[in-house]
């Protein structure tokens, strides 16, 4: 569209002179627009345009644009795009033009009269004529109107008026006698002349009539009524008013209806003020309120406020646009919100609740909660659930939907994280994408998912099945009853079992993967090495990459492997198999003399033995645990190939083959030379074998004498009287048996007086002992035995049994070990005035008891069993004397019996100061009396 501008104008008004000028005759002023050159201009008309191809424009302005002509001229003429219509301006405002249409049309009319808008007031249609009523407009209100004349001089008088703000038909009643007329809808009957009415209407009432003449008694019909024949004012059962704007009305009983919003209320109505009824709305009830347009409101102060809202229900509030509320005190208050149950609150936008608060009478604690879905496009259904995230849905009993887009299904579950889900009773998912399913199942962290009952995913990426289970660690997965999987990665299916290392695996009944990436199978088997395995039952891989299976086998060695039953693997990177194998071994180097291979063949943990034993340095030992050649036999040979037989002799050949030769000496005579590198020999003489030194001839000081006829044999003897007859020294390296004819052993004695007499001038300037009982056996902590035997005596000497005598080397007593009376007792050498100078009252007991320092303890970390007592290292610091270092360990030993002096110091001082204490109360109890 082009809009004519100031200069568009001056070259307009230019060639319109020109044309006036060249093309157009002047008279008295009259002016011709015209495109025909021989058209003269009317002399009644200061302008004429005449055209056959083509019209005039006005100008044309949208209606702001023409409402913002100020000042306009009386008649000024525009056209209004925005209403399609013509508009002049008279006196004080705009008035369009009236349009009249004519149409031929089947549907259409045959006239019709269009207002500015374009709306039809008046139109001839082919079956009746309608007459529309406009109103809004300012001024006397139109309408239309059925008038007859009467004889009177008063002229005409209205029958039938319809105007914007009523329906009036008028009935004459001053000059008629009898009856009152009004208006009526009749028919007739079968009988002579008389008219049934069906509808009539007058002063006093309207009735419609029910068939007539079929029923006895009483006719029915309907009636609306309230006026008496006297002169006060009657009450307004049905109000129809045609005011601008809704009056105020303050709780009536009464029929509304408001054409101007089209707005129609029922029961007790309540219009606080003239904007609270919407248009095209209803109320329905008690004091019931239809806000916005095209709402609804039903029940018992139900409110419909928001635009297409419906409310329904005891104090149902529909706020916003679109929503809708249904129930006993149900509330929609955001956009496209739903609430449906008593109590049901739906804020959030597009959201839906369904529920009801206190009313599961079945069961003895009805919720208190209300059914809220407060997340915009959230879902809450049932009694007490609660959906507060965006897009939520919460479903239930006491369900809570929190996180976004989350699912809460069930009875007291809770959805917290975001994208989270629960389902069961009581349980909850509170991490991010978390799932928890089942009863009281929690789901707390990342990603974490959560089935069964009493179970726990605490960590990211975490999974929990089962009873009671807890996966804590960061994409741990625990599945059964009490498992645990606290380490990272890790991995725990069964009964109580446990994964506490990175990437650790536990499978069955009370397994523990203790070391990173472990693995423990079975029934209370242990990994606590890093890369370690068990598989069977108490089987225990203490060592890294070590490896333990069958029943109750260790692995305690790095890079070992116990295989079987009871066996241990202590040594590095050895292999065990067996049963109760002899225990020894470095766990953490390459030890050359130490087991690599071992079958053990024992047959308790107090009897243990190895059948075969191969050592690091390639020694193998069969019957030894310690072998010393490359190959350690102890016990006998027997070779089954090579045709064995009874005196045969094991020979080899040039290339190292044995094999079975018989040696004849049946048929010997003379000398038998036996030789070991030199020219030694033997005599066959008397039953007598007389062994050489091996270099040259017989020395008889270093011979070895056989008395083959009385079965003795004698070392450097040649008439050996026992069956060992030594003359000389010896050394024992192996277990021997030693006695004399009286039965009595000595060492360090020719004269032995007990069955072991020991007996020597031992001193040692840097300390150590003069006997040692030692046991290397390893994990069993087995020491000596003292026995005395029965006594069969009577009086006190007899119940005084002494196990150890203590000396100091020249015979005097200083102590000793004794049993009395069952009672196994410690006597010291006590302090004497008659042989002691140096005596003095010891210093503070209670000083010395408050500065030690006690502590439990656990001397092996494999039983896990602790002790209570006292760091030798701290105690020595304090009290001395309780204290000693043992020179050959460098260990601190502590004497808990050297306590006894001290603890009875410290009680003889509390016990004075209980003394004094008990002292100064009876004071204070004196004073107090007085």
């Amino acid at each position: 569209m082009k809009y004519i501008t100031s200069k568009n104008l001056l070259i307009f008004t230019v060639v319109l002179l020109l044309n006036s000028i060249f093309s157009v005759e002047l008279f008295s002023q009259n002016v011709a627009v015209t495109d025909d050159d021989s058209y003269t201009a009317n002399s009644s008309a200061i302008l004429d345009v005449k055209s056959n191809t083509k019209g005039l424009l006005i100008p044309r302005l949208t209606t702001v644009q023409r409402e913002a002509i100020n000042p306009a001229a009386i008649g000024l003429l525009v056209f209004d795009t925005d209403k399609n219509s013509f508009y002049y301006y008279s006196d004080e405002e705009w008035l369009a033009l009236p349009q009249v249409s004519s149409s031929t049309g089947v549907s259409d009319a045959l006239f019709a009269v269009k207002n500015a808008a374009g709306d039809t007031i008046f139109a001839v249609y082919n079956d009746g004529v309608k007459v529309v009523v406009p109103y809004g407009t300012k001024g006397k209100v139109g309408g239309f109107a059925v008038s007859g004349r009467t004889p009177t001089k008063l002229g005409e008088e209205g029958y039938l008026l319809v105007t914007p703000d009523s329906t009036r038909i008028f009935v004459n009643e001053v000059d008629v006698k009898g009856k009152v007329g009004g208006f009526a809808v009749s028919g007739r009957t079968p009988t002579k002349g008389f008219t049934n009415n069906y509808m009539e209407v007058t002063k006093d009432s309207t009735r419609i009539y029910i068939t007539e003449g079929l029923t006895k008694g009483k006719v029915g019909g309907f009636a609306v009524s309230g006026r008496t024949p006297t002169k006060s004012n009657g009450t307004d059962y049905f109000n129809i008013s045609g005011k601008s704007q809704a009056e105020e009305i303050n709780n009536e009983s009464r029929i509304m209806w408001y054409p101007v919003k089209a707005a129609f209320l029922a029961g007790e109505v309540h219009v606080g003020t003239a904007d609270s009824v919407g248009t095209n709305s209803t109320a329905l009830g008690y004091r019931t309120i239809a806000m916005g347009n095209y709402s609804q409101a039903m029940g018992f102060m139900a409110q419909s406020l928001g635009l297409n809202s419906t409310a329904i229900g005891n104090f149902a509030i529909a706020k916003s646009n679109n929503s809708f509320a249904f129930g006993d005190s149900a509330q929609a208050i955001n956009t496209d919100a739903y609430s449906f149950g008593a109590g049901a609150i739906a804020s959030g936008i597009g959201s839906y609740a369904f529920g009801s608060q206190g009313r599961d009478t079945l069961t003895l604690e009805p919720t208190s909660l209300p059914t809220i879905a407060e997340g915009n496009y959230s879902f809450a259904i049932g009694l007490g659930a609660y959906a507060k995230g965006d897009i939520s849905i919460s479903i239930g009993n006491n369900t809570t939907a929190e996180g976004k887009n989350s699912f809460a299904l069930g009875s007291s579950t809770t959805a917290i994280g975001d994208y989270s889900t629960t389902m069961g009773h009581g349980s909850q998912a509170s991490g991010l994408y978390s799932l928890a399913l089942g009863n009281n199942a929690i789901a707390s962290g990342y990603s974490s998912t959560a089935i069964g009952r009493d179970v726990e995913a605490s960590a990211g990426s975490s999974t929990v099945i089962g009873f009671e289970s807890i996966a804590s660690g960061g994409g741990a997965t625990a599945i059964g009853s009490w498992a645990t999987a606290s380490g990272s990665g890790s991995i725990s299916l069964g009964l109580l079992c446990i994964s506490s290392g990175i990437y650790s695996t536990s499978m069955g009944e009370e397994t523990k993967a203790v070391g990173e990436t472990s693995t423990s199978m079975g029934y209370r088997t242990t990994a606590n090495g890093t890369y370690s395995t068990t598989i069977g039952q108490g089987t225990t891989a203490d060592g890294q990459s070590s490896f333990a299976m069958g029943d109750r086998t260790i692995a305690s060695g790095n890079l070992s492997v116990s295989m079987g039953r009871f066996t241990t693997a202590q040594s590095y990177a050895s292999l065990v198999i067996g049963r109760y194998n002899i225990v020894s071994g470095t766990t953490t180097s390459w030890v050359a003399a130490e087991p690599l291979f071992v079958v053990g063949n024992g047959t308790s943990s107090l009897s243990r033995n190895n059948a075969l034993t191969v050592l690091k340095n390639g020694n193998i030992g069969f019957g030894t645990a310690d072998p010393t050649q490359k190959i350690d036999i102890d016990g006998q040979i027997r070779i089954r190939g090579g045709s064995p037989a009874t005196g045969k002799i094991l020979t080899s050949d040039v290339d190292g083959v044995g094999s079975w030769s018989t040696l004849d000496l049946s048929n010997i005579s003379g000398t038998l030379t036996v030789a070991k590198g030199g020219t030694g020999h033997t005599s066959l003489t008397a039953n007598k074998i007389l062994v050489g030194n091996g270099t040259s001839a017989i020395l008889y000081p270093l011979n070895l004498h056989w008395d083959n006829t009385n079965s003795r044999l004698g070392i450097k003897n040649t008439s050996p009287l026992y069956n060992l007859d030594v003359t000389g020294t010896g050394r024992f390296t192996s277990d021997v048996n030693l006695a004399t004819s009286s039965g009595n052993v000595g060492i360090g004695t020719t004269a032995p007086a007990y069955k072991l007499d020991l007996v020597d001038s031992y001193w040692n300037a840097s300390g150590g002992y003069f006997v040692r009982f030692r046991n290397n056996g390893g994990n069993y902590a087995d020491g000596i035995r003292i026995e005395t035997g029965d006594v069969n005596g009577s009086g006190a000497g007899y119940n005084d049994i002494i196990y150890v005598y203590c000396g100091d080397g020249d015979g005097t007593w200083v102590g000793s070990i004794y049993s009395h009376d069952g009672t196994l007792l410690m006597n010291g050498k006590s302090a004497s005035p008659t042989k002691n100078s140096d005596i003095k009252n010891t210093n503070s007991g209670l000083n010395i008891i408050n500065q030690l320092n006690v502590v439990d303890y656990d001397f092996n970390s494999k039983t896990n069993t602790y002790k209570t007592g006292f760091i030798g290292e701290d105690a020595i610091k304090v009290f001395p004397t309780m204290v000693r270092l043992e020179e050959e360990t460098g260990e601190y030993g502590v004497a808990n019996s050297a306590l006894v002096p001290v603890l009875t110091k410290a009680i003889q001082e509390q016990q004075s100061q209980i003394e004094e204490l008990k002292a100064e109360l009876e004071e204070l109890k004196s004073l107090l009396k007085k």
